[in-house]
């Protein structure tokens, strides 16, 4: 199971920021929290967070040139 969130710019409401989480080792708190530690478009910010749960899969392509 994954998550697609967004965050939207309180001041102007506008949505400024799109992202899935999905790994099994990192929850969508987590994540949030990263983007405010770490993204300075995230820091000093009103926001408003939204998201959905989906199922997500992954599946990878090798290509062989």
């Amino acid at each position: 199971m994954g998550y697609v969130y967004r965050y939207t710019d309180l001041s102007d409401n506008i949505i400024k920021y799109v992202g899935i989480v999905w790994s099994k080792n990192r929850t969508l708190l987590q994540r949030i929290k990263e983007h405010e530690t770490q993204d300075e478009w995230c820091k000093n910010k009103n926001w408003k967070i939204e998201y959905i749960e989906t199922p997500i899969t992954v599946s990878y392509t090798h290509l062989t040139l």
